[in-house]
């Protein structure tokens, strides 16, 4: 494989290709033992290699890392012979460790979940970023006699990208971790701390995907054997308060996500520890999120009322969003994490105008801050476009429904798409037509409306708010207004009209 040179100040290398010179040399220097060597002793790949990129097979073979710095005339030499990033445009985009195109030595493909963007930043091997990974932890180790050592930034390269400095995500952050517990068993002995950040690292990747996709039946396996191991050194050994919480709601997520009643009764325990330490502790934050998970818990244990509809999991949301939001600002990724959460959950309490307003705000922003394929910004897109969608059926037309899209000459015509196939939609098969505004009738309940035509009641003409109930008898809706002096009132249906663009507050 292609390797960069390594070394403890690895991660701001940002080398780029430069132009290739031929050599006629039959022999050449290994950039990890030093040795001058034939090219017998090296694969074709390394061969091909800069002299401070060049690793022989044994050292390949011994995972020596690249000890030889790459000269300084360097980057004259790129300005001097510019030529573009990848080599090829065909091969597409390049491992940023190694600048490989394509598969590894071991046919692995680059890969790339983080918040990194564009058509090449970001991407590379597995193995290259582990090879970077144990070098910069391996330095922290070192400094454990001189400066002191720091745990955050032993785990900081196994969790966090080198290019864009945010969290890997999904099963690259799961594979990322697993080598990183392998790493910490192989060379760093007895050390609980450093096996304990290792498994809890791996238990917090294990616990998104759950969430996320689910664990297969290896993958919950897994997870069981480390939350026994977590559990006894927890046991056996004084533990950070920060990390132990940490630990028990990962231990939580995880177990459940295993979706019977033990489980949600054992999880609920989990989080009620992780609660109690940060309250302990006086993490607020940490209290908040804590709490909503027992909440989550508590339903899927004791069978209570639809967490949805409950008022009290939607103000432990709006509580969170708000403590993110004052201590940490709008960019933070907890806030966007918890805004995004509280839209969800704002919405499947039939609400419209408030998620729809505040996930409106919210996806520029984590397009901007996390990238438009990061797995936050992908849950905000789905429920942005769940937000924004309004079913109506045709007064007379049957019980068939359609998406309403917009309104056209005047708002006397409505634009409809549909008939919506249930269970499962099919766009293809779908047409879109007018149909005349006075023949929709509102389906989804939570739908934003505006007040129009009211003489009795006129002093809500232009009111806004959300349908929390139809009657199709009396042609009503029961509409919640989002100014709070105004009462929840029935609204004939001719004296309203669809809210496709919800206005700044």
């Amino acid at each position: 494989m292609r390797w960069r040179a390594i070394d403890s100040h690895l991660s701001s290398f940002t080398y780029k290709h430069t132009h290739r010179r031929k050599r006629t040399s039959t022999m050449k220097a290994c950039a990890a033992c030093f040795q001058e060597l034939p090219k017998s002793s090296f694969s074709n790949k390394q061969w091909k290699l800069k002299e401070y990129q060049r690793r022989c097979k044994s050292c390949i073979d011994e995972n020596r890392t690249i000890r030889m710095t790459v000269p300084q005339k360097e980057e004259t030499r790129k300005n001097e012979h510019p030529l573009p990033s990848c080599a090829n445009e065909d091969e597409g985009p390049e491992c940023w460790i190694c600048l490989q195109a394509g598969p590894d030595d071991n046919g692995q493909p680059l890969r790339r979940d983080c918040s990194c963007r564009g058509d090449s930043a970001g991407f590379a091997h597995h193995s290259c970023i582990v090879v970077c990974a144990e070098s910069m932890s391996k330095q922290e180790m070192e400094n454990k006699n001189t400066r002191g050592f720091d745990m955050s930034k032993f785990v900081e390269p196994w969790r966090n990208c080198s290019i864009c400095k945010q969290e890997y995500q999904r099963e690259l952050a799961l594979d990322i971790a697993s080598s990183f517990v392998i790493f910490v068993e192989r060379h760093c002995g007895e050390d609980r701390a450093m096996q304990l950040a290792a498994y809890n690292l791996k238990l917090g990747a294990l616990s998104y995907v759950s969430v996320e996709t689910g664990l297969n039946p290896k993958q919950r396996e897994d997870s069981k054997h480390l939350a026994s191991r977590i559990l006894s050194m927890i046991r056996q050994r004084k533990t950070e308060h920060i990390v132990e919480a940490s630990i028990y709601e990962n231990l939580g997520r995880v177990t459940l996500s295993e979706g019977t009643k033990e489980s949600a009764k054992a999880a609920l325990g989990y989080f009620e520890k992780c609660r109690d330490i940060y309250k302990a502790i006086g993490h607020f934050a940490g209290v908040t999120t804590a709490e909503g998970c027992i909440a989550i818990a508590k339903y899927k244990y004791e069978g209570e009322i639809s967490i949805n509809n409950d008022h009290e999991w939607l103000k432990q949301c709006s509580h969170l969003y708000v403590t993110y939001l004052e201590r940490l600002g709008i960019e933070a990724k907890e806030t966007i994490n918890a805004g995004v959460t509280l839209a969800i959950v704002l919405k499947k309490a039939l609400h419209g105008i408030e998620p729809q307003r505040l996930i409106t705000r919210l996806v520029p922003l984590t397009k901007r801050i996390n990238g438009p394929d990061h797995l936050v910004t992908q849950r905000a897109n789905l429920v942005h476009k769940i937000c924004k969608k309004r079913v109506v059926s045709i007064v007379k037309g049957g019980h068939e429904c359609f998406q309403a899209l917009r309104y056209e000459e005047g708002g006397t015509k409505c634009v409809v798409q549909g008939p919506i196939a249930k269970p499962h939609r099919n766009i293809n098969d779908e047409k879109i037509f007018s149909v005349a505004s006075s023949d929709i009738f509102i389906e989804s309940m939570g739908t934003p409306i505006v007040c129009l035509g009211l003489v009795i009641s006129s002093n809500l003409n232009g009111k806004i708010g959300d349908v929390k109930s139809a009657d199709r008898i009396h042609d009503t809706y029961e509409v919640h207004f989002e100014d709070q002096e105004l009462k929840q009132s029935l609204i004939k249906r001719e004296n309203t009209r669809i809210l496709f663009e919800i206005p700044e507050k």
